[in-house]
């Protein structure tokens, strides 16, 4: 299983000798980790998600990178070596590796990296099993409490409506026998404790949230198990019925959103195994016909997230309606905004909206842009309850103040355009 478990991360790219790359957004950008030969590795910067090699360049050594994921502004980093892997946490980003934390060092192969609840969760395997760790401070990763032990790999992990989605590969021990599991708190991904969204033969390589919904990338599809898939299943359920996105013999080798799309890599274009593409998808749907962002030899061997807005489910901390509508009432009332209790604040009701949304974004509670994280899903826990859900009163109540939220949002985007 673990030499297995290893193939699969590498999709087999460093065997071939091909160059091979490593992808993540960042804020507005994208990160790419290269390998430029056997024994030279580089990662760049491309602030705009195009001329992916062109960058600066964050990192050069001669250890791969095999994982990447945005925490707290900056990145953690992982790097495989010749006696396991070790982890890396840069602030900001600049630099990957040298200046930056080690925060796990060990014989484990690292297969799958994501922030969540304000912690890391990383994905180990070894020759003694496969595990699961959650650091609630994204440090000492090795001494994280354990949330999944067994033989399967976990190569996929993504917050997912306030909690965390997983693909398995290798359950029980079998090779075609894979899972992709939705866990409401993150706290078990042990299958007991967890929703099955999916399970069959081919495995499931990337799971990416796209709008209120899952996209999933299938390997080994086709009668001979040499093609690809990804599918987008809207209600975050039944990934193996979702809407195919694209189906070829082109191998998909990474999936992560971008903006309000995804960037898509693609390996062995044509059939030809020195030739990839990395396609940009402003909407998530025309994946094949999308913009060429990348192509050469070089071949994108993971992907994960990196932007604060990727993963909105992570950069929150509390209930952001809560903190809205606390941050509101005082505004309308203005109290902390710039006046004196029971003074009016001869403001405009955009002015104060405007006020508002200042404070809200700088209590902590969300990171980034307010209303683009809003706008991106950055309350989809609230605005989008499992599928199953039951509906009550109090949701009732929160979809109405969740309404109000929109409205206020909305008219601030509008204010301050105009000023």
């Amino acid at each position: 299983m673990f030499r297995s478990v290893l193939g699969l991360i590498a999709c087999s790219a460093f065997s071939t000798g091909i160059a091979t790359a490593q992808q993540i957004s960042y804020n507005e950008g994208v990160i790419a980790a290269f390998r430029v030969s056997s024994t030279e590795y580089v990662a760049h910067y491309s602030p705009n998600g195009r001329d992916l090699s062109g960058g600066a360049c964050l990192y050069r050594g001669s250890q791969p990178v095999v994982a990447m994921a945005p925490y707290r502004g900056g990145v953690l980093t992982a790097l495989l070596n010749a006696t396991g892997s070790s982890i890396y946490f840069s602030p900001d980003g600049k630099h990957l590796v040298e200046g930056a934390v080690r925060v796990y060092e060990g014989a484990a192969v690292v297969t799958a990296l994501a922030p969540f609840s304000n912690g890391v969760l990383v994905g180990l395997c070894g020759e003694g099993g496969c595990r699961v760790l959650f650091s609630p401070n994204g440090r000492d990763l090795a001494d994280g409490r354990v949330v999944y032990e067994g033989r399967a790999s976990v190569v996929s992990l993504a917050p997912f409506r306030g909690g965390v989605v997983a693909s398995f590969v290798g359950v029980a021990g079998r090779p075609d026998l894979n899972r992709v599991v939705y866990s409401r708190d993150g706290q078990s991904l042990n299958n007991e404790a967890c929703e099955l969204l999916y399970e069959g033969r081919s495995p499931v390589t990337f799971l990416t949230p796209l709008r209120s919904g899952l996209m999933a990338v299938f390997g080994g599809c086709g009668p001979d198990g040499r093609e690809s898939k990804v599918l987008f299943s809207g209600e975050g359920a039944r990934l193996g019925e979702g809407e195919v996105c694209y189906s070829g013999r082109s191998t998909v080798c990474g999936l992560i959103p971008f903006r309000s799309g995804v960037l898509v890599a693609f390996t062995g274009i044509n059939g030809d195994s020195a030739k990839n593409r990395v396609h940009l998808s402003v909407d998530g749907y025309d994946i094949v016909d999308g913009e060429t962002v990348y192509e050469g030899t070089s071949v994108v061997t993971a992907m994960s997230q990196f932007s604060a807005g990727a993963y909105p489910d992570a950069a929150l901390v509390g209930d952001p309606l809560n903190s809205w509508t606390a941050v509101r009432s005082a505004a309308f009332s203005c109290s902390p905004i710039g006046c004196d209790p029971g003074e009016k604040c001869g403001k405009t009701e955009g002015q104060q909206i405007r006020d508002a949304v200042i404070q809200w974004a700088s209590s902590g509670v969300i990171k980034g842009d307010p209303v683009d994280q809003w706008a991106t899903g950055a309350a989809l826990k609230i605005a989008n309850p499992p599928h199953n859900a039951t509906p009550t009163r109090e949701s009732h109540q929160r979809f109405e103040r969740m309404d109000r939220m929109n409205r206020d949002l909305e008219r601030y985007d509008r204010f301050s355009r105009t000023g």
